[in-house]
C-alpha cells in the first residue's frame, strides 16, 4: 500500500488505473489500465520504471510488465483493440533489439 500511495503522490496526473494489493505471501500490486493502452500504459510502465523492452502480450488484447519496485513485485497490464497492443508490442521489441548489446556485456 505504501508503493501505491508514493506513485500516486508523485504522478498525481498518472492516467485512470484499477489497483489489487495481494498480501498473501510475497507483497505484490497489480495495475491494470483500460484506457489507450499506447499512452496509459506506457505511463504507468515509465512512472513504475518497468523496461520498454520487457513487454509482452499473452493475448491479442492484452499487454503485461512486471518487476520490482521498491522491493515489491508490480505486474502492470493493458487492455486495447489489437492495433493498440501491436504497437506497444512493436515498440518493446524496437527497444529489446536496440538494448541486446548492452544485455550481453
Amino acid at each position: 500500500m505504501l508503493l501505491l500511495a508514493d506513485l500516486l503522490r508523485r504522478f498525481p496526473d498518472l492516467p485512470a488505473a484499477t489497483f489489487r494489493i495481494d498480501n498473501h505471501g510475497e507483497p505484490q500490486l497489480a495495475v491494470s489500465v483500460h484506457d489507450s493502452v499506447r499512452t496509459a500504459f506506457d505511463s504507468w510502465r515509465e512512472a513504475l520504471g518497468l523496461p520498454a523492452g520487457e513487454v509482452w502480450a499473452p493475448g491479442a488484447a492484452w499487454v503485461m510488465a512486471s518487476g520490482r519496485v521498491a522491493d515489491v513485485l508490480v505486474c502492470l497490464s493493458g487492455y486495447g483493440s489489437p492495433d493498440e497492443i501491436a504497437a506497444v508490442t512493436e515498440l518493446a521489441e524496437a527497444v529489446a533489439l536496440a538494448t541486446a548489446p548492452e544485455r550481453a556485456a
